[in-house]
């Protein structure tokens, strides 16, 4: 079981993570982490034999941080690994080689293409958009969602595009 934390605030992380570890045993796996509260992350990384997944590319420079020196590893489940992994795996490298502030900077410019990809009008589908540039359609919207607009394409294509951050095999 992969538990999201994408939560609307009606349950407490740690608190479902400890039943269903009680519950389900090691048919577990663990969570799918996407809030931003860095506190809750660390308490959950802390878990033994819990694995938890990013699911949110802001956390990554903190995440990676907070790993640093231990036995742990970052992992990710998020649609950004896709089309940004030059970017995730660099934050990773410069905080591994003690180069935290400029990990910083790429976090932010991680941070910031983010913001301008993804149209807020059209989550999930300006999120899908990228895959097609990689030759990876993923289909047209589920309705009621309807397609991104040109412009809102080209927007896209011209913040993935200019970054040195992306489509890296």
């Amino acid at each position: 079981a992969v538990v999201s934390t994408q939560s609307t605030g009606e349950y407490d992380v740690l608190e479902l993570t400890n039943f269903l570890m009680r519950e389900l045993g090691k048919q577990f796996v663990g969570i799918k982490y996407t809030a931003t509260d860095e506190k809750e992350f660390e308490e959950l990384m802390e878990i033994k034999g819990l694995k938890v997944f990013l699911g949110f590319p802001s956390m990554i420079l903190h995440a990676a941080q907070g790993v640093k020196g231990t036995n742990k590893r970052v992992a990710m489940i998020t649609a950004t690994n896709n089309y940004a992994n030059r970017a995730l795996k660099k934050i990773l490298d410069l905080v591994e080689n003690g180069k935290d502030e400029e990990a910083k900077e790429w976090q932010k410019k991680v941070d910031d293409m983010m913001g301008n990809v993804v149209q807020k009008d059209a989550f999930m589908v300006s999120l899908q958009f990228p895959m097609e540039l990689l030759d990876l359609p993923m289909g047209p919207p589920t309705p009621p969602l309807s397609d991104l607009t040109e412009e809102a394409k080209q927007s896209i294509r011209d913040q993935i595009s200019a970054k040195d951050m992306v489509f890296e095999a």
